[in-house]
């Protein structure tokens, strides 16, 4: 499952975050150190990247079904889920879940716990 922003240099896609370049590109801990990424302290890897670095930029929308209730995914990292609901009735006794607005939620749940995943993706012109 993928949701967020996500660049590809050189044939490797990395997840992504910025609103305006350079973007930072993040690196799973558990792979070898790409070429220009440097150490973080909770142990991935990352890199700012320039236009010219990069072959392709994109944003992934996914929303999924958790539980009885569609959620809009945030991003994934390690397998965990990272979303928000709009709503109410979730379930306020479970510690991966918190109320952060009236009828707004985030969660953070394993992927494998949501189904009925929708994935749009929209190339980001820059």
């Amino acid at each position: 499952m993928r949701a967020g922003m996500y660049v590809e240099i050189d044939g490797a896609t990395y997840r992504a975050t910025g609103n305006e370049l350079p973007f930072l590109v993040f690196a799973p801990a558990q792979e070898p150190r790409p070429d220009g990424f440097a150490a973080e302290p909770d142990g991935g890897w990352t890199r700012l990247v320039d236009k010219s670095e990069f072959q392709r930029a994109y944003v992934v929308r996914t929303t999924a079904r958790w539980r009885d209730w569609t959620v809009r995914v945030n991003r994934v990292e390690d397998g965990i889920a990272h979303w928000r609901y709009y709503g109410d009735g979730l379930p306020a006794d479970d510690s991966r879940v918190s109320r952060v607005g009236l009828f707004e939620w985030l969660g953070r749940t394993p992927v494998e716990e949501l189904d009925d995943v929708v994935e749009t993706v929209d190339e980001m012109a820059l």
